[in-house]
């Protein structure tokens, strides 16, 4: 089966991204639409997996001795002229345990293959991944929209799976509340 590890957006922010991605994709036309994956950033990019009992034991670890940390959601961003998204800003605390789930899953599921930029991604929000030819368009739509402001909290490490054609939630992990 194939999984995703992600932080799952809540609130205010995940219901802006939702309509967000809802208004671009009927809007310009686009195939992407809000049903086909949950509010998230991802944390490991997706996956294929049978057996899932080390994740899911290294994941429920993590989130046992990681606190909570802020971050931002805080203007728009894109890949080349295709990917489209909502860029987070995470402070060095919030990207250094980000990082040290990345590094911890890439430790214990050796076989896991692991994109070469995934371990210094650009953590966001994607918006539309199918936007080359109508790139301009929508850009210049975004900018007059105005950039975004979120202050969120990244509390939880959500493992997804791709069924049905969408992503959907599998189990959530919630990290400890802040000291």
């Amino acid at each position: 089966m194939r999984y995703c590890i992600a932080h799952l957006v809540q609130g205010a922010a995940k219901k802006h991204h939702h309509t967000l991605v809802e208004d671009i994709a009927s809007r310009f036309d686009l195939k992407l639409r809000p049903e086909y994956f949950p509010s998230h950033i991802t944390l490991k990019a997706p996956f294929e997996k049978d057996d899932l009992s080390i994740v899911e034991l290294e994941l429920e670890k993590f989130a046992e001795a990681h606190h909570v940390h802020p971050f931002v959601i805080h203007k728009f961003g894109h890949f080349e002229r295709s990917a489209i998204f909502l860029e987070t800003s995470f402070p060095r605390e919030t990207a250094r345990v980000a990082h040290g789930l990345q590094n911890a899953l890439r430790k214990q599921t050796p076989q896991t293959s692991w994109r070469d930029y995934e371990a210094h991604k650009n953590f966001h929000l994607t918006v539309t991944k199918d936007a080359s030819e109508k790139f301009e368009d929508i850009w210049e739509y975004l900018k007059e929209m105005g950039s975004p402001q979120f202050e969120l909290l990244f509390d939880n490490i959500a493992l997804l799976h791709f069924q049905d054609g969408a992503w959907s939630v599998d189990k959530v992990y919630q990290l400890k509340p802040s000291k």
